[in-house]
């Protein structure tokens, strides 16, 4: 996909030099003008390809949704106002959810199964039974990934509840 989009903008910017060329000064201003800029987006887009391996629109586009998933998608907690995380006979405060997992406190010499199936309370009142896997410690904290993700909607209404406790 790459080569294909490096070879676009190569013809692209032959076409345009041979326009130049073939037509010289008799184009009008306005024209002049359209094919440089055509010329110099087809060439910087060709040196983002070769330097960063994606187009430009492609790079804007993913740094855009990873800013969108983090503010969206992730709920995090003030201290004190921490639903509970629950697995077995032990709970753990949640530091911050997502679709895909979450972060907890756990002590940092106590011991996790890598797998597990644990009891959310979240704030709202709802309470998520998941399938988790520890995928990294860092100190006091843990963080899972879920096997199935959390509804959207469920974290939309989780982060209206703590927002209304912020204010």
């Amino acid at each position: 996909m790459r080569v294909i989009a490096i070879i676009a903008n190569l013809v692209q910017m032959a076409i345009v030099l041979s326009i130049f060329m073939l037509q010289g000064i008799s184009l009008a201003g306005l024209t002049i003008l359209a094919l440089f800029s055509l010329l110099i987006i087809a060439a910087f887009n060709l040196l983002v390809l070769l330097f960063t391996g994606s187009s430009i629109t492609g790079t804007i586009v993913k740094e855009k949704k990873a800013i969108i998933k983090r503010r969206d998608f992730r709920v995090g907690y003030a201290v004190g106002r921490q639903p509970k995380l629950g697995i077995g006979n032990r709970h753990y405060d949640v530091l911050d959810i997502a679709e895909g997992g979450t972060r907890i406190s756990v002590g940092r010499h106590e011991r996790l199964k890598k797998h597990f199936q644990c009891r959310i309370q979240l704030l709202c009142g709802d309470i998520l039974s998941m399938k988790a896997v520890v995928i990294r410690r860092e100190g006091d904290e843990a963080a899972l990934a879920f096997k199935s993700a959390v509804e959207y909607r469920t974290l939309q209404k989780e982060k209206q509840v703590v927002a209304g406790m912020q204010q």
